[in-house]
C-alpha cells in the first residue's frame, strides 16, 4: 500500500494552501521544538526521580496548555485581515468558495496543526503513567479538554480576525477567551474536577458523564458559531449566516436553562447561558444592516420557519434588536420560573438579570442616538463598553476607602455602575432596576424608529415575492447580480 504523495482533491483547498505555509512557519516549528524539550526534560527529571512529582506534573500541563490554549490559537488572529490588507479576499471570493468554507478553511488547518501537536506528546502521556503517580484516563480527559479549548480558541481567533483593528482583536481574544476558559473551567470544578484534569472521573459519580458530554457540546457549538461569525463578516449581503447561528443560539440557551432536570447545579447552568447568550446578543446587536432579496426569498419559500421569522432572524442589526428580546425574554422568564423562583432568591437577583441585559443593550442606545454609521458599530460597542467600566472602576475607589455609595449614585444611569450599587444599595433595588429596564425599552424604541426604512423595505420585498406570479428561478436570475446582494459587508 502507497502513501499519498500530496493532499486530497477531497479537501477544501483553503485548508490545504494554509496547511502548506502553516506547517513552514517558524512558529509552529518552534512551538514543535520547544514543546518536545520540555516534555523530555520533565520525563528526564522524572526518570531520575522514579516517579512524577506534582511540580513536575504542573510543569508538564502549564507548557503543554500555553502551547494549544494560547500559542496555537493566537496564530489566527491576523488570518482574515491579512487577506484583507493584500487584497486576496476578493479573488478567493470570486471561487466556488463560500465565505464559510474559507474561514472554516482558516480554521482546520490551524486545528490540525494544535492536533499534530497533541498526538506528539501522546507517547509522553504514556511514559508518565508507567513512572506511576498518575492516572492515565485522567490525563487523557484532560489533554482531551485541552484539545477542546484549543478548537473554541483557534475558531474565536479567526472570527475576529475579519476586524481590521489589531487593538481591538487583541483585547477581544484575551477577555473574551478568558470568559470562554472560565466557563469551561467551572463545570470542572463543580463535579469536584482537579484543576484542568478530573480526579474523580472513575469515581461513579451520575453527575460527571453528563457534564462532560455538555463540555463538548458546549465547545463544539462556541467553534461553530465563532467561525459563522467570521464567515458572517466577510461574506456577500446575499450568504446568510445570521439564521443559523441565532436559531442554534436559542436552542443552546434553551437546553442549558433545562440541565438542572439532570441534577446540575442551577448556578452554573445560569453561568454558562450568560457565557452563551453575550457573544451572541452582542454579534446580533452589531451586525451590519442590509437587505437582501436573495435571503428574504428563502424565507417567504421556506418550510419549516414563517415569513415574519426574517424580522428576528435575517442578517442585521435592525433584526437583531428583535432577537434580543426573544432571547432576554427566554433567559429572564426561566430564571424567575424556573431556576430561582422568588421563594428561594433574593429579588436582588432579577434586577440584577435586567441590569445585565441593560448593560448590552446600553451601548446600542449611544450608538443609535448619535446617528452615526452603523458600519462599523461592533468596535464603538466594545469602546463603550470599556468606558463604562473604567469609569465605574474609577468611581468605586472612593466608595470602597470611605464606605460609602454617595460617588456611585453619580453614574448610576449606567449598568455597570448599577451592578456596584445593586450590592451597595439593596434597598435602592427597584428604582435602579427600574431604570435599567426603562433603557432597554429605550433601546428597543429608538433601534426600531431608525430601522423604520429597513423593516418597509424588507415588508415592500417579502409582499412581492409572495404575489409576484414569476418563479422563483426567473426572481434569483433577475436579482442574483445586483450589486446589494454581491457586494461584501465590510467589517
Amino acid at each position: 500500500m502507497t502513501l499519498p504523495k500530496d493532499f486530497s482533491d477531497r479537501l477544501s483547498p483553503m485548508l490545504v494552501k494554509e496547511l502548506r505555509q502553516g506547517l513552514r512557519t517558524r512558529t509552529f516549528t518552534s512551538a514543535f521544538l520547544l514543546l518536545q524539550a520540555v516534555l523530555v526534560f520533565t520525563m528526564v527529571v522524572a526518570s531520575a526521580a522514579g516517579q512524577a512529582s506534582e511540580v513536575l506534573d504542573g510543569f508538564f500541563w502549564f507548557f503543554l496548555g500555553l502551547a494549544l490554549a494560547f500559542i496555537m490559537p493566537l496564530r489566527g488572529i491576523n488570518a482574515l485581515s491579512r487577506e484583507q490588507k493584500e487584497n486576496t479576499l476578493e479573488l478567493v471570493s470570486v471561487t466556488q468558495l463560500s465565505a464559510y468554507r474559507i474561514v472554516s478553511g482558516k480554521w482546520a488547518a490551524l486545528f490540525s496543526q494544535s492536533l499534530l501537536l497533541t498526538i506528539a506528546v501522546l507517547p509522553y502521556v504514556v511514559l508518565r503513567y508507567f513512572f506511576g503517580g498518575v492516572n492515565l484516563l485522567q490525563d487523557l480527559v484532560g489533554l482531551g479538554f485541552l484539545l477542546l479549548i484549543s478548537s473554541t480558541f483557534t475558531a474565536f481567533a479567526v472570527g475576529i480576525s475579519a476586524f481590521r483593528s489589531i487593538l481591538l482583536r487583541g483585547l477581544l481574544f484575551f477577555a473574551i477567551g478568558f470568559l470562554v476558559f472560565t466557563g469551561f473551567q467551572i463545570i470542572f470544578t463543580a463535579v469536584q474536577f482537579g484543576g484542568v484534569i478530573p480526579s474523580t472521573l472513575v469515581s461513579g459519580s451520575s453527575i460527571i458523564l453528563p457534564s462532560l458530554i455538555f463540555v463538548f457540546v458546549v465547545g463544539v457549538f462556541f467553534t461553530f458559531y465563532f467561525i459563522a461569525m467570521g464567515a458572517s463578516r466577510i461574506a456577500a449581503v446575499s450568504e446568510n449566516y445570521s439564521t443559523t447561528k441565532r436559531l442554534l443560539s436559542l436552542v443552546a440557551l434553551i437546553l442549558t436553562l433545562l440541565l438542572p432536570l439532570i441534577g446540575i447545579n442551577e448556578e452554573l447552568c445560569l453561568g454558562f447561558a450568560i457565557v452563551i447568550l453575550t457573544p451572541v446578543l452582542i454579534d446580533a446587536l452589531t451586525e451590519k444592516a442590509a437587505v437582501s432579496r436573495i435571503v428574504l426569498r428563502n424565507f417567504v419559500n421556506s418550510r419549516f420557519l414563517p415569513a415574519r421569522a426574517a424580522y428576528f432572524l435575517a442578517p442585521g442589526w435592525h433584526t437583531g434588536i428583535f432577537y434580543f428580546l426573544i432571547a432576554a425574554a427566554i433567559f429572564f422568564i426561566a430564571s424567575v420560573t424556573f431556576l430561582f423562583p422568588a421563594t428561594t432568591h433574593e429579588e436582588n437577583f432579577y434586577w440584577a438579570l435586567i441590569t445585565y441585559f441593560s448593560a448590552l443593550a446600553f451601548p446600542m442606545l449611544l450608538i443609535h442616538l448619535s446617528r452615526r454609521p452603523t458600519d462599523s458599530a461592533f468596535k464603538t460597542f466594545i469602546i463603550i463598553q470599556m468606558v463604562c467600566s473604567c469609569l465605574t472602576a474609577i468611581i468605586a475607589m472612593p466608595t470602597a476607602i470611605l464606605g460609602t455609595d454617595t460617588f456611585l449614585w453619580a453614574l448610576f444611569f449606567l449598568p455597570h455602575t448599577s451592578f456596584v450599587l445593586l450590592m451597595e444599595s439593596a434597598g435602592a433595588a427597584p428604582l435602579i432596576g427600574s431604570f435599567q429596564a426603562v433603557i432597554i425599552i429605550g433601546t428597543v424604541i429608538v433601534s426600531a424608529l431608525r430601522a423604520r426604512p429597513l423593516y418597509n423595505q424588507m415588508s415592500s420585498i417579502m409582499s412581492e415575492l409572495k404575489t409576484n406570479s414569476q418563479s422563483p428561478t426567473d426572481n434569483d436570475s433577475a436579482q442574483s447580480d445586483s450589486p446589494s446582494d454581491m457586494q461584501h459587508s465590510p467589517t
